[in-house]
């Protein structure tokens, strides 16, 4: 009887201890999963062999000598399979041990379980039973001695593998867990040879074994690369600042390097943040307000004490009932970031400065050299010097969009390139595209092939500035590195819903081909392939880099295909909105391009007009005079901001042109003292090669009323200043006719 006690509390102390290693290890790796199936076999030993004692009834008493036979099974098993798991590095012969085990334990299990191994009787208040001289009985004894044996053979394996002291002292206990379950069996076994009952000495063996692997199992995972242990160690060795407030933020710990990083000494407590850091009572009351909405608040301040800069990150903790009980905090030394960001800061203004100098620089003259060719293709009625202008205009063009390739690199690497969506002409665009592209190709004896769906539609609504940038490139790219054969371009839809297509378009050319291990060096700025090849093409290695980050900002991505030696094909979608499904047609992007300019015809006539036109340099003056000579407009000039105070002060003018970088008085200033001196109410448009991000923005928001950028297109400033005059005083063409 009072076996079967033992083996009752047993079995308790054990299902205890396996609810208790749950809740502080689930089920999260291989060795706790393995310790609660043995904790599992253990419970189910003992508690069957316990619950059989207390059996009036043979049949009740048999089965719970099953379910003692199950736990027997369940225990050796998971033993050899967590030894398994810890000694074999092969997957396939962890899975061959397994399907062996499982097999021997269905195989062990039915023998063990059958009435013919044992007659049940009542012996000393208890029922037991008699182990009887069967070869199912003798099976199974010789099941256990082989578990016994794989479970030495493995532990000296793992003992002798192992050179960590924690390891060699874990198979050690496992050892005498084994060797516990050998001792309860003897018991068993002596009794049986003298035909005397059983008494379940395994079971106790088991339950020991058992309480054993656990008190083992929990200081080996104590001291794992895992929880307290490193936990420890962070603690006092880490080379981040931890800190830990109470919920009124004052200081309960900190860890060494905290108090080192703060200047707080080891006795120091209860101190609060805003005396331990440049932080207001106010701001640490809202910090506190934020901690209690569950948020994590990260801010830089200096330590009072020692003058650091830090990056603060706060956070409250929880206990297991989600109480709060204290606040985190990591602390950063942020004083090189800190010095780092400043001179970055420094950087990249002198950047900006120096991309805003350099756009006005170039552009001034290029603005004075296009302005007065624009003169002569309008005026030279003779095709061999209108063939001259062009070649100065696209010469021109060429070094202008060089000129906004690196400010546009500029742009993106300060995030400010805006996506502006309007509705366009998908056939215009096509057709401008072929405009700019076919003379080149001709010129190197190159076909160009342009295939459209003719289920495009037309009107489109995207950034088509932007689209024909990008298709603009890749045209030009595909000309420069093909000697002879085709340049493809073709567009197409890959979707389409009710409202919305999938723009597809392909860039194909039958030129130099990439290299595979070019290719991904295609899209990084100022790169260019196979240099040795192509150090006579011409450009800056920019093109593709900004073209691919156009296409990511429109949703999309540029890909490429190709084989070196025959050839390339760039690609890329993009999603645009339908105005109407109404589809393109041949005829509006198959236009023939003019041979010669087409003639000049004045979009305005403002006799009565009178504006100032401010710039410091004299050709420009006369660009601007050139360029309006035919609406009939009174120009005044000055090359200085005082003149035009001067000027303002006595004349009445309807518009102002007012350059932005000027020696001594710029226009931003000469704008400032005509606001404050209300020296007119005339629209002051300003006139700048400043080109760079947000310039446009910048401009209107310092109070001008419109932005014009150097080089200035005649139409383009007709049209700015049609738009600003009074409209009493300008009449279109058609309206005069």
């Amino acid at each position: 009887m009072y076996i079967n006690i033992v083996l009752i509390i047993i079995s308790v102390l054990v299902s205890l201890m396996c609810v208790r290693f749950f809740q502080t290890e689930g089920l999260k790796n291989t060795y706790a999963r393995y310790t609660l199936l043995i904790g599992l076999g253990a419970f189910l030993w003992t508690c069957g062999y316990g619950v059989m004692g207390f059996s009036a009834n043979v049949g009740f008493a048999h089965a719970a000598r099953i379910v003692a036979n199950l736990g027997i099974e369940t225990f050796v098993t998971a033993t050899i399979f967590y030894l398994a798991e810890q000694v074999s590095k092969s997957k396939g012969r962890k899975i061959f041990l397994h399907i062996i085990m499982l097999a021997l334990d269905v195989v062990d299990f039915r023998m063990i379980t059958n009435l013919s191994t044992g007659d049940y009787v009542h012996f000393g208040g208890r029922t037991t039973y008699h182990i009887t001289n069967n070869p199912l009985t003798v099976v199974h004894f010789l099941f256990i001695i082989l578990v016994i044996i794989i479970v030495s053979i493995y532990s000296l394996i793992w003992y002798k593998r192992t050179s960590y002291v924690r390891e060699r002292n874990y198979v050690r206990f496992i050892g005498l867990s084994a060797f516990l379950i050998i001792l309860g069996y003897i018991p068993d076994i002596v009794m049986a040879l003298f035909g005397m009952p059983s008494v379940s000495s395994s079971a106790v063996g088991a339950g020991a074994a058992f309480l054993i692997i656990i008190y083992i199992t929990k200081r080996y995972n104590a001291s794992r690369l895992t929880g307290a242990n490193i936990s420890h160690y962070v603690y006092n060795f880490s080379q981040s600042g931890i800190i830990a407030f109470n919920l009124e933020l004052k200081v309960k710990e900190a860890n060494p390097y905290a108090r080192t990083l703060i200047g707080l000494s080891a006795v120091e407590r209860d101190k609060g943040i805003e005396e331990i850091f440049e932080v207001s009572m106010e701001d640490r009351d809202k910090l506190i307000e934020r901690l209690k909405s569950g948020e994590e608040v990260s801010f830089k301040a200096k330590a009072s004490r020692t003058g650091i800069a830090t990056m603060i990150t706060l956070k409250e903790a929880y206990d297991e009932k989600h109480y709060p009980y204290m606040i985190s905090c990591t602390v950063m030394d942020y004083s090189d970031e800190e010095k780092i960001l400043e001179k970055l800061d420094v950087a990249n203004q002198s950047k900006s400065e120096f991309l805003s100098n350099m756009s006005h620089e170039i552009r001034t003259p290029i603005h004075a050299i296009l302005g007065l060719n624009e003169m002569i293709q309008r005026e030279s009625k003779d095709e061999r010097i209108q063939e001259y202008a062009e070649n100065i205009d696209n010469s021109g063009a060429v070094l202008l969009s060089i000129i906004s390739e690196i400010l546009d690199v500029s742009k993106i690497e300060n995030g400010t390139i805006e996506i502006q969506k309007k509705e366009y002409s998908l056939g215009s665009l096509i057709k401008d595209l072929i405009l700019m592209s076919e003379d080149r190709a001709k010129k190197k004896d190159l076909k160009l092939n342009v295939s459209v769906d003719e289920n495009l539609p037309d009107k489109l609504i995207g950034d088509d500035t932007r689209i024909r940038q990008i298709i603009t490139n890749l045209l030009t790219n595909a000309i420069k590195y093909t000697d002879y054969g085709t340049i493809q371009l073709s567009v197409g839809m890959a979707t389409k819903n009710s409202d919305s297509l999938e723009l597809e378009v392909h860039v194909s050319d039958t030129g130099k081909g990439i290299k595979q291990e070019d290719i991904r060096r295609l899209f990084s700025a100022f790169e260019r392939v196979d240099e040795t090849k192509n150090r006579r093409i011409e450009g800056t290695g920019l093109g593709l880099a900004i073209s691919s980050h156009l296409v990511k900002l429109m949703e999309g991505e540029l890909k490429v295909s190709s084989e070196y030696g025959k050839g390339s094909d760039f690609y890329f979608s993009l999603p645009q909105q339908v105005v109407s499904w109404d589809k393109i047609s041949k005829e509006s992007y198959e236009a023939k391009r003019r041979k010669v300019q087409p003639e000049y015809h004045r979009l305005f006539i403002a006799p009565e007009a009178r504006i100032l036109a401010v710039d410091d340099n004299d050709t420009n003056l006369q660009v601007l005079g050139l360029l309006l000579g035919e609406t009939g407009v009174t120009i005044d000039t000055c090359m200085s901001g005082a003149e035009a105070l001067v000027k303002l002060k006595d004349n009445q003018y309807d518009l102002i042109l007012l350059d932005h970088m000027m020696p001594g008085m710029d226009g931003l200033e000469v704008l400032s003292c005509i606001k404050q001196q209300h020296l007119t109410d005339a629209p002051v448009i300003v006139l700048t090669a400043n080109a760079i991000a947000g310039a446009k923005d910048m401009y209107i928001e310092k109070g001008f009323t419109d932005y014009i950028s150097k080089p200035i297109v005649g139409r383009e400033l007709e049209e700015m200043l049609f738009k600003h005059l009074p409209k009493n005083l300008t009449i279109r063409e058609e309206d005069q006719e």
